[in-house]
Order: structure tokens, then sequence, then C-alpha cells
């Protein structure tokens, strides 16, 4: 038998008087009490106790019976998530729920809102290990509670909450430098901001294949740009971001691309344009470059 925290064992006999009934063998987890025909057996403390049965005064006996005191709830470790992270609509929860009376059943839940069954994997020692993943793609943005419902098989029950913030929302990029559609060079800067002053975890520009990291300072993001020997914009040529839950919106910069645009322009001021120059001569002049 199995008795939690509060629980009781109750009997009778066939009409025998129950006065002077004890415990043999005497257990330091359970205690005895007797009222007319009938007696309870209570725990008073956890553990497991040795094979013992109720004696009457004229010796007369109960069946021998094996006790569980089990006053503790199971216990949670969790692997996945950390509390307050971010979910773009699911979240990978792992870990292990143990009990020293074994585990009757687990489940998850969105706050109050109907629950879902853990499955289990017996690790042995009363020890279980799952990893399942929980979605929420119906429910609006915002903070949210995971809640996990486990029950032990004396009834016993815990339950471990894990806060998160709920965005399904992919950020918007907007390009801040240059402005858009205006001509750029072979070299040049890209500063890209993030609606809301949005976290991101990332934001690249992907050339050829080749991955480029934007570096990030308060909520924009900028990149200087190489395209030295390209004369055309690359045929892979665009901007994704990676925001704190997952989602990953792209996009193609909107530049006009003129590769000659930014390099030095020269100037000679002498000798004059369509003179004649015979023998040795000097040149003056000025080379510009914004």
């Amino acid at each position: 038998a199995i008795l939690r925290n509060g629980q009781a064992l109750q009997g009778w006999t066939s009409g025998k008087s129950t006065d002077g009934a004890r415990l043999e063998p005497e257990s330091p987890f359970l205690s005895l009490s007797t009222k007319g025909s009938s007696f309870t057996i209570e725990n008073s403390a956890p553990g497991l106790s040795e094979p013992v049965s109720v004696v009457l005064a004229d010796g007369t006996s109960s069946r021998p019976i094996v006790v569980l005191t089990d006053q503790a709830a199971p216990s949670w470790d969790i692997d996945v998530p950390e509390s307050g992270a971010w979910s773009a609509g699911a979240l990978i929860v792992s870990g292990r729920i143990s009990d020293d009376g074994g585990i009757a059943a687990a489940s998850w839940s969105l706050g109050n809102g109907p629950s879902t069954a853990i499955e289990l994997d017996d690790l042995g020692e009363d020890r279980y290990e799952f990893d399942f993943t929980a979605e929420f793609s119906s429910q609006t943005d915002g903070v949210k509670a995971l809640r996990l419902r486990g029950e032990d098989l004396a009834g016993n029950i815990s339950e471990y909450s894990i806060p998160f913030v709920l965005d399904t929302q992919a950020p918007t990029l907007s390009m801040a430098v240059p402005p858009s559609g205006k001509s750029v060079g072979a070299k040049s800067t890209i500063v890209y901001q993030v609606s809301g002053n949005e976290m991101l975890e990332e934001l690249s520009l992907t050339v050829d294949g080749e991955n480029r990291v934007f570096s990030d300072q308060a909520s924009l993001y900028a990149l200087s740009l190489d395209l030295a020997g390209y004369e055309t914009l690359p045929e892979t040529f665009g901007v994704r971001a990676v925001d704190r839950a997952g989602n990953i919106p792209e996009q193609m910069p909107n530049l006009s691309y003129d590769p000659v645009s930014d390099r030095p322009v020269a100037y000679i001021q002498t000798p004059v344009d369509k003179s004649v120059v015979r023998g040795p001569a000097d040149l003056a002049g000025l080379v510009a470059d914004d």
C-alpha cells in the first residue's frame, strides 16, 4: 500500500473490539489508532515499512502488508528551455522527473489551458526522462508560462512553471544608409534599422554565398561593403535577420549599383586640352575622390 501525506489506511474486524491492538513489528513510519471494531493506519514519516500486521488483544492478526509512506511530490530537472526564453511558436522541452515512489503521470499546459500528456522514458531508480516540442501556433504574442505537472503513485502533485516570451512576428528591416534607390559604388557602407528597436541575434548580408555579418550599435546595424571586381550586383545578394525568437525575415537591398561612381577622378590643368606639346612637358592637375 502507498500512503501519501495526510492519507490513511482503514480496516475493520468481523465484530471484535480493536481496543489494545498494536502494529507488529512496530514501525517508525506508521502509527495505529483504534475505535470500536475499526482501526486506522497513518503515516508518521516517509519511508518503506517492513511487512506489518495489526494484532488484536486476543492475539488474532491481519495479513501482513508493506506500506510505503510517500510525503514528497515529484521533483523536476529541466535542461531546456531556460526561464525567459523567446519562442516563435514552439519550445523544445527536455529534462527529467523523479520520485522515490514512482511517477503515475506527467503533462504540460500553457498557463491554465488544456493539458497534454508527456511521454516518459524510464531511466531506472525512479527517474524518468522526457523530450518533446510544445507548440503555441494559435496563441497571441506576449509573456507566457509553460506549466509542467507531475503526479506520483501516492497522488502527490508537483508543478513547474517556465516563463517565456512568445513572439511570432518577424522584425521589419529598413535600410537607413544609403537612402533607398541611391547609386553606390564598389566600396560603401550599408546601415540597417529594425522596427521598434528590436534586438536581433544576427543581421547578415549574403554576397555570392558568402555570409557577411553586420556590426551592431544600439538599434543600428552597419556593414562596410566591398564589391570590387563586380560589374553588377551579385546574383545572390540579400539581407537576412534572426531575432531572439528565431523569426527570420529576408530582403533584397534596394540599391542602384555603379562600380565606377566611387573611383577617383583626375583633372589635368596643364597642358591645356588639345594643346600641342613638343618635347618634354610638365603636367599639373589634381585628383578628387569623395
